[in-house]
């Protein structure tokens, strides 16, 4: 405080009068105009906590001509300790100082912080009781997930006892996480005592997502005893995209995919794999794709072709072209050559000509006549006979896309 005692040239302890302090702040901030924030919050932040024992909301509004973040965190500093002495008009000057609501909700919340601690229904009923509509529902939001933080179990007691439980339905997915961080031992009860809904989905993402980064097989084993098939299923989801960003299970987690006996599902991990695995990793997934299930392979092989076309544009050539003729093939390169037309319309009209399912090479064909049409400086004629279309071919393309007149 050697700087404090050279700059006002008095004690702080014997300081009483507002303009001492305002003086001595003032005079602080120019000698560390130069500073960094830290060394001017520790060598005012003294100041102001004694001011405030004085004279607080004197102290409150000589901060508010400060700069944003020194006013900020020396609110956030000196609020509580109001809070402690004088919560009822620290909260009536916070809602009366023309602060934006948000504003008021987070410095309410600063304010209730140590009744908090000792009584968090009294805080909260305090809130509902003294505060106005506009603010209170935020603080105690904020309150309970404060509240939750130190003790989940009680919150969700206190929820269960409220007359409207469902006007808490927003926080309960929170409250629910830090449960099982608290209890997780008791977390898989907590789980399946949940009806289905969009909140147990989302507690299940959370639980088989930690429970993995912990236990790869504890949790395989968990989501796998799941009774509910949508509930399973979200958790296999989950574990899945954890699993397929880990270098260590990015093989097994195919061998998982494999394993589902719905097809429709089985097929829908096997898509989401393509899509989530590292791209330094596709080596794998083209090895693997010719062994994949028929009705998983256009899709995955799409996501190839499409992660390929992006990062390596010869190397997605070469694969594409080295397919074999397939259904699955022709709708890869139909897939791709669409993603392609904008960046690179001559190699979508070579993949045009390299589909063999004449369906697919329609569709990428149509597409690529949609792209062209009104483009009064293209030779059509060139572009028929580059995408080798037969004469009704091209008289159905004139139909449909253009005047016959024109082209």
């Amino acid at each position: 405080m050697g700087v404090v005692f050279d700059s006002c040239d008095t004690k702080l302890s014997d300081m009483k009068v507002n303009d001492e302090f305002s003086i001595c702040i003032e005079l602080l901030l120019i000698e560390l105009r130069d500073e960094t924030v830290e060394i001017k919050l520790a060598t005012t932040q003294p100041l102001y906590l004694a001011w405030i024992k004085v004279n607080w909301p004197s102290g409150l509004e000589h901060m508010l001509g400060l700069d944003a973040i020194m006013r900020n965190r020396l609110l956030n500093s000196v609020i509580p300790v109001i809070g402690q002495y004088d919560l009822q008009n620290l909260s009536e000057w916070i809602q009366n100082k023309g602060f934006d609501n948000s504003t008021q909700v987070d410095l309410i919340t600063v304010a209730y912080s140590s009744l908090m601690d000792e009584s968090p229904i009294t805080a909260i009923e305090d809130v509902r009781f003294s505060l106005n509509p506009a603010v209170k529902s935020g603080v105690i939001d904020k309150l309970l997930n404060q509240w939750s933080r130190k003790n989940a179990g009680a919150v969700m007691e206190w929820f269960s006892q409220q007359p409207r439980p469902d006007m808490y339905a927003h926080l309960m997915g929170f409250v629910l996480m830090q449960l099982i961080q608290q209890q997780p031992n008791d977390a898989e009860n907590i789980i399946s005592e949940l009806p289905n809904s969009q909140l147990k989905f989302d507690t299940i993402k959370f639980y088989t997502k930690k429970l993995a980064s912990e236990n790869l097989e504890q949790s395989l084993n968990w989501v796998n005893s799941i009774e509910d098939e949508a509930s399973r299923h979200v958790g296999i989801v989950q574990l899945l995209k954890y699993m397929a960003t880990n270098e260590e299970y990015i093989g097994r987690s195919f061998d998982v995919a494999l394993a589902q006996e719905d097809p429709f599902f089985r097929d829908k991990l096997l898509n989401n794999l393509s899509i989530d695995i590292p791209y330094n990793k596709l080596g794998m997934l083209i090895d693997l794709a010719p062994t994949l299930p028929v009705s998983a392979k256009k899709w995955v092989m799409s996501n190839i072709g499409s992660r390929l076309i992006k990062n390596d544009p010869d190397m997605a050539r070469d694969w594409l072209k080295s397919l074999m003729p397939s259904n699955e093939a022709s709708y890869a390169k139909r897939f791709v050559g669409e993603k392609s037309i904008e960046r690179d319309l001559p190699f979508a009209i070579e993949l045009a000509n390299d589909i063999s399912d004449q369906d697919e090479r329609m569709l990428l064909i149509e597409s690529i006549l949609k792209f062209v049409y009104g483009r009064n400086d293209f030779d059509f004629e060139l572009l028929y006979e580059t995408l080798r279309l037969s004469s009704s071919e091209i008289d159905q393309a004139k139909i449909k896309f253009y005047n016959a007149d024109t082209h």
